[in-house]
């Protein structure tokens, strides 16, 4: 039996993105919907994106993610501002122009939060496996082998994280998480949109990307697709197009400082 899975992570209120992924994935159909949290900050679109949301939680049951960006603002509905304080001031005045129009007490209770799930051998959150509200980033491989070896300690085969905006798929051998060091000639990018045997020996750390927000250097807004069957799994990157113009447009149209539209304006240069 073949069971998809639709995973949208860091959405950061971009709801033309948002609607362009979502419609995508109806189109090819899956199984379940995984959101891997961040709904907010960053963009202008607050009240599509967080009404989506909770129509795929509606009508699909989603699971829903907690991120440090939503986190922040729960922190916030309980007068907690010490994550709040740490941000730079550009990340600030979002945050605050976001706040200043947001329920933030209807905010907690519309989701049925979650600090993680599984599907099937795969672990899932938002930053890493590391614990409930733990923001570590895994940017790298050295960061993704501690990933990987926490993974490993779960019986986990491989596990899907957002945080970064960066969409990858790494692969570690066993032997690597015994030593805790990386072969230096490894191939550490992996294709696992051919499909790969879940009892192999090896692990995997993958992220979806970012819909609302990339950061990755072709600036593609991704989603992810899991595929799942006899003992295989299959997961692609799916980029999707929407008016990234028109997101930009709005941002720099927008009531916040000059610096800061710029700020935010400028990790959709060269957007697709």
């Amino acid at each position: 039996m073949t069971h998809v899975t639709a995973v949208f992570s860091d959405l950061h209120a971009n709801g033309r993105a948002l609607r362009a992924a979502v419609a995508d994935a109806r189109t090819r159909g899956f199984d379940r919907v995984i959101v891997l949290g961040d709904l907010l900050t960053y963009g202008l679109d607050r009240d599509e994106v967080l009404d989506t949301v909770a129509t795929l939680q509606d009508a699909h049951s989603a699971t829903v993610i907690t991120g440090n960006h939503d986190q922040l603002y729960l922190d916030l509905a309980d007068d907690q501002r010490a994550y709040y304080e740490t941000l730079p001031a550009w990340l600030r005045e979002t945050a605050d122009h976001t706040l200043a129009r947001l329920d933030v007490k209807a905010f907690r209770q519309r989701f049925a939060w979650q600090w993680s799930t599984t599907e099937g051998p795969w672990f899932l959150s938002h930053a890493n496996p590391f614990g409930d509200g733990d923001w570590r980033y895994l940017y790298n491989a050295r960061d993704a082998l501690d990933a990987a070896r926490a993974l490993a300690a779960r019986a986990s085969i491989g596990g899907i994280f957002g945080h970064t905006h960066r969409r990858y798929s790494m692969a570690f051998e066993r032997d690597e998480l015994a030593r805790g060091e990386i072969a230096p000639d490894a191939a550490r990018d992996v294709d696992l949109s051919r499909g790969v045997d879940e009892g192999q020996d090896r692990v995997f750390v993958v992220n979806p990307g970012s819909v609302g927000q990339p950061r990755h250097k072709d600036r593609a807004s991704t989603y992810l697709r899991m595929i799942r069957a006899a003992g295989r799994v299959t997961i692609e990157h799916v980029a999707v197009d929407y008016d990234a113009e028109a997101h930009v447009r709005a941002l720099r149209e927008s009531s916040m400082s000059e610096s800061t539209r710029e700020k935010l304006c400028s990790f959709f240069e060269g957007a697709r």
